[in-house]
């Protein structure tokens, strides 16, 4: 079994194929609430403001084209 690389997270496991309405329906929630942190472009931690960068990569820099 390989290990992830650091700072990868699983956010989501979907049973179902691997479809464009399914992927949708199924992350609603998670698109909603990563495009709201994108488009603050911070988060709060223990009172602290930090800014985020982002960067696209992999299926979700051709997806987003």
């Amino acid at each position: 079994m390989s290990r992830p690389p650091v700072g990868n997270h699983t956010i989501a496991i979907i049973k179902g194929k691997e479809e464009y309405q399914t992927l949708k329906a199924s992350l609603a929630n998670v698109i909603r609430d990563v495009n709201s942190t994108i488009k603050e472009g911070h988060v709060v931690v223990d009172g602290q403001k930090v800014n985020l960068e982002f960067f696209l990569g992999g299926d979700y820099k051709l997806s987003y084209m």
